[in-house]
């Protein structure tokens, strides 16, 4: 017996954005009987694929699944896409921080698995305002001795893992930043004291299996 639909569908939505547009234009199209095939233009037009890969991904995240995820936040607007659109697509942020202008910060991770975090900003009249990619040099430089847990979090987003190390009393949250070699990921480091202060940064590769 051959691959059921659920199980091909299954591998199909944890794939890559770019594998499912394949396997939409190499499907063939259902024609009503006595139709007639058009040539002069393709059955699935950029438009359309995008909006299809849109709405797919908006189910994609009811049930937890982040293959889209990058697709869905390439695709958002600043000054044109609604907070709306964002949780209809991403769901809900795993934090919202509320600024002093009336606008709101959502924060959308793929940690502990992927290696990137976004905060998305929302201003009163709940239109997208910014979309940043924080796992990022320059949102490391900006982590400082003398920073606090809370403002960690809020430049760099929830941490993959972490960790307390008794003998020097050190707690240390880790991120994901490089993992193209999956045998040696490698972590971004923050070292917090006993008051929740950061002391110092670092990164270190995790050698798997050895």
């Amino acid at each position: 017996m051959g691959p059921t639909l659920a199980g091909v569908v299954r591998n199909k939505l944890l794939a890559h954005p770019a594998d499912i547009a394949k396997t939409l234009r190499q499907t063939p199209d259902i024609l009503a009987p006595g139709a007639v095939r058009r040539t002069d233009r393709p059955i699935f037009d950029g438009g359309l694929m995008k909006k299809l890969l849109s709405l797919l991904c908006g189910v994609l995240s009811l049930f937890g699944l982040s293959a889209c995820d990058q697709f869905v936040i390439d695709d958002l607007k600043p000054g044109v896409s609604t907070g709306f659109e964002v949780r209809d697509k991403l769901g809900p942020p795993g934090i919202e921080w509320r600024n002093e202008d009336g606008s709101v910060t959502w924060e959308y991770t793929q940690q502990p698995q992927g290696t990137t975090c976004y905060l998305i900003t929302v201003d009163s009249r709940n239109i997208v305002q910014k979309v940043e990619q924080v796992l990022t040099e320059t949102q490391f430089a900006r982590i400082q001795p003398g920073l606090n847990q809370d403002q960690v979090r809020r430049l760099l987003g929830k941490p993959a893992k972490t960790q307390y190390f008794q003998l020097k009393n050190e707690t240390v949250w880790d991120w994901l930043i490089d993992n193209s070699n999956g045998a040696e990921p490698v972590f971004f480091n923050v070292y917090f004291n006993p008051q929740g202060q950061v002391v110092r940064t670092g990164r270190d590769i995790e050698y798997k299996g050895r």
